[in-house]
């Protein structure tokens, strides 16, 4: 239904309105793993937006575009492209405006901490010191994705322990913010590592992926909540 939503709505004139459902549609898909379908809806979204200034749908546009990469596989990109977006912001003065500095450093982020998963190095990671930055920031929602973040920070420099107490607080703060989808991932997570409460952590994330119809759930908590794989 989506795209056809979007085409009328861009038939009536609503450019940038049709361009920013675009962007979403793209995050969403490539999320749950769609990335053809992701694809195809990002280069209709840049073919469908060509003005010659840079305004907020550009960098959202960015936004996307490193998300339909990391579900790709193509992190090194993904990274690339999150600096190159951080870069415009600045450049072309957007970068005073908190909301969008703040969105745009937290993809970022999680390009870079899936590149950091992927090739298992922590010093591809973005550094403690920008993570709670990002969330002292208390922008809604960014200021609370970063502790999964941090969690996956601690699961590749082998901090069991502050890993854990990370997960748990993530899923608190998710749960409390009605952020069901990171919460679900936080929970898969922290089962993982065997604690008392796993099966019923366990039991509940993959009631949301079922109720959701996420089928590429290694992918969609992959992206959520990059981190060190755990067998138990």
């Amino acid at each position: 239904m989506l795209p056809g939503w979007i085409d009328l709505i861009h038939s009536l004139g609503q450019h940038q309105t049709a361009a920013l459902l675009i962007v979403e549609e793209v995050m969403v898909l490539a999320q749950r793993g769609d990335t053809q379908l992701a694809r195809r809806s990002f280069e209709r979204g840049r073919a469908g937006w060509n003005v010659d200034y840079y305004n907020f749908v550009d960098y959202l546009r960015g936004t996307a575009e490193v998300w339909l990469l990391l579900a790709e596989g193509r992190t090194q990109e993904a990274c690339d492209v999150g600096l190159r977006v951080t870069q415009e912001l600045r450049e072309h003065g957007h970068a005073r405006l908190k909301l969008p500095r703040t969105r745009v450093r937290e993809t970022w982020f999680v390009a870079r901490m899936v590149h950091a998963v992927v090739t298992n190095d922590l010093r591809r990671a973005p550094s403690m010191r920008e993570l709670r930055a990002l969330r002292r920031s208390k922008v809604p929602f960014f200021g609370t994705t970063v502790l999964l973040l941090m969690a996956g920070r601690a699961s590749l420099s082998g901090e069991q322990e502050r890993e854990r107490e990370l997960w748990r607080e993530a899923i608190e703060e998710c749960d409390a913010k009605s952020m069901h989808a990171y919460a679900a991932a936080a929970r898969l997570r922290l089962a993982a590592h065997g604690v008392e409460d796993g099966a019923m952590l366990d039991a509940s994330a993959r009631a949301y992926f079922e109720r959701e119809k996420i089928g590429e759930v290694p992918h969609f908590v992959g992206l959520l909540a990059p981190a060190r794989e755990r067998t138990s």
